[in-house]
């Protein structure tokens, strides 16, 4: 495993868990989404 595999696995998981974020935060401020 090179270099450029780590960068993109790490910037993977931080677009991952940034998307999860936001969709926590749409969530939380717009009821009529949630299930």
């Amino acid at each position: 495993m090179d270099s450029s595999d780590t960068l993109l696995i790490g910037f993977g998981a931080l677009w991952c868990r940034m998307y999860l974020d936001v969709g926590g935060e749409i969530m939380k401020s717009n009821p009529i989404l949630r299930d």
